[in-house]
């Protein structure tokens, strides 16, 4: 039987518990997707939004396919403050002036911009 001294058997230990906490620590940096939703993009409505298959909308000539459960806002400003208000995807019309957080071609929220 091998008797280690106070020193290398802390020291054993400490090598384990750093490549322990290195294996750890490095699968949720590979897993965690979840909060990697796109970007925002702005623009004008060239084609108000429409069903097919699958809802669409056109802004600045490029199609997106808006998401099932899309948030739609209206954003305006009252006495130099700025206030959203939900409202239905239907009022959002061509000419209007839009941004949407996307990923890719998908269209999660839409806001209505006066300006």
């Amino acid at each position: 039987m091998q008797i280690l001294t106070l020193r290398a058997r802390a020291a054993r230990y400490a090598r384990i518990g750093i490549m322990t906490v290195g294996v750890f620590a490095s699968i949720p940096l590979g897993l965690s997707h979840a909060d990697a939703i796109g970007k925002w993009v702005d623009g004008k409505v060239t084609r108000a939004p429409w069903k097919g298959a699958y809802t669409h909308i056109q802004v600045d000539d490029t199609r997106y396919t808006v998401m099932e459960h899309v948030v739609v806002r209206q954003v305006y400003t009252e006495n130099g403050a700025e206030y959203k208000k939900y409202i239905p995807l239907k009022q959002v019309r061509v000419g209007n002036t839009v941004l949407m957080q996307v990923e890719g071609n998908r269209v999660y929220q839409i806001e209505k911009v006066k300006r």
